[in-house]
């Protein structure tokens, strides 16, 4: 398939569309493990910190 020119500032192409998609998936992992980390250490808080002192 051949890559379209933009004709205007405001179109977009497919290459956008890829970016767009791969920023979106990049960030859904990084909530994902961010809600993860902090349902980690809300439930096992205290015995990962028993650990250490």
């Amino acid at each position: 398939m051949a890559e379209r020119t933009s004709s205007g500032p405001f179109e977009v192409t497919e290459n956008d569309q890829e970016f767009v998609r791969t920023a979106a998936v990049s960030l859904g992992v990084w909530l994902a493990l961010t809600l993860l980390a902090v349902g980690i250490l809300l439930v096992a808080g205290d015995s990962i910190t028993s650990l250490f002192l």
